[in-house]
Order: structure tokens, then sequence, then C-alpha cells
């Protein structure tokens, strides 16, 4: 199955934040929706989101030596039956632990009321 990624104003805009930091991050992610599109979906469900299917990828800066550790966090929500992909946000492992749950669902809450 191919799915669509669609565009988030939130994400972009983290993204981009981000980017003027890490400017490899573009490609990565870049490379990362492209996989998506053609039907491969990896990263590790996160539990608890409400009965969302969000998942959580991790990709590794090349210009850190802790591989995926010291890298990037993407998280994203699928929304199966319409075989859409929302990237939700993206951080820096260097920069930021890990996300929780609430935050998850209120950024879903948010898109869903603004951008569906």
């Amino acid at each position: 199955m191919k799915y669509k990624v669609l565009g988030v104003k939130a994400f972009e805009k983290e993204l981009l934040k981000i980017a003027r930091k890490y400017p490899v991050v573009v490609d990565l992610v870049d490379s990362l929706f492209a996989d998506f599109e053609e039907g491969k979906l990896y990263g590790d469900r996160i539990p608890r989101t409400k009965g969302n299917v969000v998942y959580k990828t991790r990709l590794s800066n090349p210009n850190a030596d802790k591989g995926k550790s010291g890298g990037f966090r993407v998280i994203w929500y699928l929304v199966t039956a319409a075989l859409e992909i929302y990237p939700l946000t993206i951080y820096s492992k260097n920069e930021q632990e890990d996300i929780s749950v609430k935050e998850i669902i209120r950024i879903i809450d948010r898109i869903l009321e603004n951008e569906l």
C-alpha cells in the first residue's frame, strides 16, 4: 500500500527550526517521507494514544557520533482507512527528551480540528 504524507504547518515549522542547526535533517525527512509514500513504514508504535495509530521513527544524525541515540525523532499519525500520514512533530534527542503521550494527543486533536 502506498500512503500520502500530508503537510502539517506545525511540523514544518519545527523542521525548519531544527534545520537551522542541522541542515541535513531536511534530506533525512524527505527520504523518510519518500519511503512512506512507497509503502515502507517503520518506527515504533506509541502505546496509549487513545485509539490513534501513532509511531516514533528514529533518524540518525550523520553529524553526530551517537548513531540514532543522538539523532532525531519523527512522531507521525497514521490514518489507515484513508492511507494518510500526518507528521506531528520532530525533535533532536540532543535537545529534547521524549515527548509525552499527553502532548501527542494534544497535537492530534489540534490537527483534527484545523487540518481535516
